[in-house]
């Protein structure tokens, strides 16, 4: 019986020390890790995708601006309920607007700011 104990208590022993006290996380569990980060309601920057510039027109037509759009810059997204996708518009004009939208999760969007920026291009 005691002999028996012994062995059982090598096995333990034994199979304690091949554990690595410092394991090094998986790439998938980094990967996960990093995807969490994004989804926790900060802004992350985006490419300027045909949905922002369908966004950018949405946001055109609801102020009743007739005036062509010649860029979009400081794409932008944050998941919230639903997202908001933010981005700088320049118009033929000159005339250029910081603005944001809210998308839900229905996808209804709602034009949430729409400012003029007066300050100079940085471009």
């Amino acid at each position: 019986m005691q002999l028996k104990q012994l062995g059982l208590c090598l096995v333990a022993l034994t199979l304690t020390q091949c554990k690595n006290p410092n394991p090094e996380p998986l790439p998938k569990q980094i990967e996960e890790v990093e995807q969490t980060r994004e989804l926790v309601g900060g802004w992350k920057n985006m490419e300027v995708t045909e949905q922002v510039t369908a966004l950018a027109a949405f946001a055109l037509s609801e102020q009743n601006i007739d005036q062509p759009l010649a860029v979009i810059r400081n794409a932008r997204e944050q998941i919230v309920s639903g997202k908001n996708y933010g981005f700088e518009i320049e118009l033929e004009n000159g005339k250029r607007y910081d603005v944001v939208i809210y998308v839900d999760l229905q996808k209804n969007k709602q034009l949430t700011k729409f400012q003029e920026i007066t300050e100079p291009s940085q471009e």
